[in-house]
């Protein structure tokens, strides 16, 4: 079966090994200008990828500087929490229950008619 790959060939038919130079040439040339576009694609993507680079370096900079106030912050506003309103709460509370104290022992005192002492 190896003769299906053979062909007569024809004397008047130029052989298929003869090439013209000027189709050699121009598809060199075609390859170099395909080439020298592929290079500045990269180039061009390279410069992009250094100033996106640049700026996301910026940007971190910029998140590690407002992160750091606003852990600051909320340090300064825990503590004062802590120190200020936790026992100014409990002050609050106190005072309430001392109203509310002061309040049933008046109602206990009227009602008895024992000539107890009313509070003002």
């Amino acid at each position: 079966m190896a003769s299906a790959n053979i062909r007569e060939v024809d004397p008047n038919e130029p052989e298929e090994d003869d090439h013209d130079t000027d189709d050699e040439e121009s598809e060199d040339e075609e390859d170099d200008a395909s080439f020298i576009e592929w290079l500045g694609d990269k180039v061009e993507n390279s410069k992009q990828l250094a100033a996106l680079k640049r700026a996301g370096g910026k940007a971190v900079s910029v998140g590690k500087v407002v992160g750091s106030w606003t852990g600051s912050l909320l340090w300064v506003l825990g503590s004062t929490a802590v120190i200020v309103a936790f026992p100014l709460a409990l002050g609050i509370n106190q005072e309430r229950q001392l109203i509310e104290m002061q309040k049933s022992m008046a109602s206990q005192g009227q009602g008895g008619g024992a000539g107890g002492f009313a509070p003002m």
